[in-house]
């Protein structure tokens, strides 16, 4: 069955509504990166001091999602190598039990090679199923140097109840 979209972008997903879960508990933990705040740096935002990093949402009811947009941090990109950097983000979701892990999930979207070079970047993934409703979505993080911390300072959900 086809599901017939609106002609208007789909909202932001309401960050302070259902449950985070994830493995980015240092720093600011998994609050901030559902905290509304896309400047923080380093140190307020959520980090992991492996690899892979993954945080995301329980919704209180199921969605549609069109895409997920990741912002790094401030002063540090999407993880602490302080240089010049190859990191890989992912956007999965799935529907049933919550994620045992970053990558327990349908894969809707993938930016494979992004320069990560130590400053603020947002990263905009579309969905590649818009007719899905999904209970749970998350963003994984990956750098190539399995010593770096992930981190990311703020992750929004687009998409419809």
């Amino acid at each position: 069955m086809l599901i017939p979209f609106s002609s208007h972008p789909p909202p932001a997903v309401d960050v302070t509504a259902g449950t985070n879960f994830g493995n980015m508990t240092a720093q600011g933990g998994l609050a901030a990166a559902f905290d509304g705040n896309t400047t923080q740096e380093y140190a307020q935002s959520a980090v992991r001091a492996t690899r892979p990093g993954y945080v995301g949402k329980t919704f209180p009811s199921p969605r549609r999602l069109e895409k997920m947009v990741a912002t790094s941090t401030s002063n540090a990109g999407f993880d602490s190598a302080g240089v010049s950097h190859i990191i890989q983000i992912r956007f999965y979701a799935t529907t049933g039990a919550a994620p045992t892990d970053a990558y327990d999930g349908t894969l809707l979207a993938e930016i494979s090679n992004h320069d990560d070079v130590v400053r603020p970047a947002t990263l905009h993934l579309t969905s590649s199923d818009q007719s899905t409703h999904f209970e749970h979505a998350w963003c994984t993080i990956i750098s190539q140097d399995p010593g770096d911390h992930t981190a990311v300072a703020e992750v929004v959900f687009f998409g419809w109840a």
